[in-house]
């Protein structure tokens, strides 16, 4: 190895101490880069931040009060997100639809009671309650229902009392779109003041559950993605969880993650987005739209924690442990947050969760009153008509791109630094190569030793079963690989028969 200090030259004479500090002499590890969360969705008027143009982190939910409002759509994504410690997240808000309206649901408050009491209700799985006296009429009720929603900021709906037959309570989202209709509107009437009525009226009962959970209706509006995919598309934001679930603006986020891991773009991204609608939606959108490596789609049927919220959660739960172990696996884990499940019969059978993992959909359930992910895949399911599952979970996803920039950035730092030539491979009966002068073999061995300590770290496996091979491209004058990878096999499984004999 030959030491050259510039400046210091070997026919230089005077005699003393003479030495170089050198910056940046090491390669860089790619753990010491951070990965990015970015979230997706409407804001409010009040926002500073101007939709389809700004990208900016949020440190504290306060930060996204000012851009985008409290309350409203990608207000309480950064919410859900900023529950998982440690991740940077940035947030772009994209425009509302032209004409689009907001969804809305009403509490209708009537009868006579001489009782005292106590109403309760839950919105986007946060409770709000109050007591009631035996000498509260109607009107006063309703009004106490409507300003304890407006006393939480972040409630997503606005409420306001009106007089009907009795009096009515209607509750309008903040943000306009047809995903308003995704958040449910739940009540327990079992501490009710004896003569008290309490009627919700808006979308459908969920699950046939008589008037105990509702979602809201009216909602409308696909707002679209285009404007603000192009202000992305120079940017690099690692996971990307986005509010729309609808089957135009997924096929538009999966497009522009295809477009950006192109050869010569290279920024790895992944989609996460989420519904809690018919699994045969969930299941639709899944395998007959999106179709594909880097998006994944959520699904918790009924849903009271919205839609968009647990999109953004699982991708800052991502996030959090992808930075560190790109082969993390979520079988059981918690979405901190989350609301479960208000009704016992949409958790989702054994059944279920297989039909879903089959068709290319992220199963989420219920257990013990927590959210948990049955199994984190990937939306790709079929090559034509015929399922395909060479890649099925998330991390066999994300390790073939954590090699693809370990390796790039390697080539970047170390290996282009010590070898500034390159050339082909001498014959047999030549000699080798002078030091620094970069060969398909020597370039095979870097690569081998980078993927054998991938190996090491139990992230893929059976690297000397998949060699990586190099040539010399003479026309372009540059060395030309493929890299084998094989993600290690999660833990997913066992099976025993326990046989009584004797």
């Amino acid at each position: 190895m030959s030491i050259n200090i510039v400046g210091f030259s070997s026919a230089f004479k005077v005699p003393g101490f003479w030495a170089e500090t050198v910056y940046r002499a090491g390669g860089i590890s790619l753990a010491s880069i951070p990965i990015r969360l970015l979230v997706s969705g409407l804001q409010l008027s009040s926002g500073t931040a101007t939709p389809d143009q700004d990208i900016v982190e949020i440190i504290s939910l306060d930060d996204s009060d000012g851009y985008h409002g409290a309350g409203s759509e990608i207000n309480l994504m950064c919410q859900a997100a900023l529950r998982v410690p440690g991740v940077r997240v940035f947030a772009a808000a994209n425009a509302e639809a032209g004409g689009a309206a907001a969804a809305t649901a009403t509490i209708t408050i009537a009868g006579s009671w001489t009782t005292n009491g106590e109403w309760a209700y839950r919105l986007n799985g946060v409770r709000y309650t109050g007591a009631t006296s035996s000498t509260d009429t109607v009107q006063t009720v309703a009004t106490a229902i409507a300003a304890a929603f407006n006393s939480d900021a972040h409630c997503p709906a606005t409420a306001a009392v009106g007089a009907g037959p009795g009096y009515v309570v209607t509750l309008t989202c903040k943000s306009k779109t047809a995903r308003g209709n995704d958040y449910i509107l739940c009540q327990d009437k079992s501490r009710l003041a004896s003569g008290m009525t309490s009627v919700m009226a808006g979308g459908a009962d969920v699950s046939g559950s008589t008037n105990q959970a509702i979602k809201l209706t009216s909602g409308a509006g696909a707002d679209t993605v285009t404007t603000l995919l192009t202000k992305l598309l120079p940017g690099l934001y690692d996971r990307n969880a986005v509010a729309q679930n609808d089957a135009t603006a997924l096929v538009a986020w999966r497009n522009q993650a295809r477009v950006k891991a192109g050869v010569l773009e290279g920024r790895l991204e992944h989609i996460i987005a989420a519904t809690n609608a018919a699994s045969g939606t969930a299941t639709s959108l899944a395998s007959s739209s999106v179709n594909d490596e880097r998006v994944q789609l959520l699904w918790l049927l009924n849903s009271e924690m919205h839609p968009s919220q647990l999109a953004a959660v699982m991708g800052a739960t991502r996030v959090a442990a992808e930075r560190d172990d790109p082969s993390a696996y979520y079988d059981g884990q918690v979405l901190v947050g989350a609301a479960p499940q208000a009704i016992a019969g949409d958790v989702p059978t054994t059944a279920t969760q297989s039909s879903m993992l089959d068709n290319g959909v992220t199963p989420l359930t219920t257990v013990n009153g927590a959210v948990q992910v049955v199994r984190s895949i990937v939306t790709h399911c079929l090559n034509g008509s015929s399922p395909d599952y060479r890649c099925l979970d998330t991390y066999q996803a994300v390790i073939p791109d954590y090699v693809r920039n370990a390796i790039g950035l390697y080539w970047t730092t170390v290996y282009k630094v010590g070898n500034p030539k390159v050339n082909s491979d001498p014959d047999p009966s030549q000699r080798d190569r002078p030091a620094g002068v970069a060969t398909p073999k020597r370039w095979n061995q870097a690569v081998y030793g980078l993927l054998k300590g991938f190996e090491s770290n139990l992230w893929i496996t059976d690297v000397d079963s998949n060699l990586p091979v190099s040539e010399f491209n003479a026309t372009a004058r540059r060395i030309m690989s493929i890299i084998p990878v094989v993600p290690s096999f999660a833990n997913h499984q066992t099976g025993i028969s326990v046989r009584q004999t004797g």
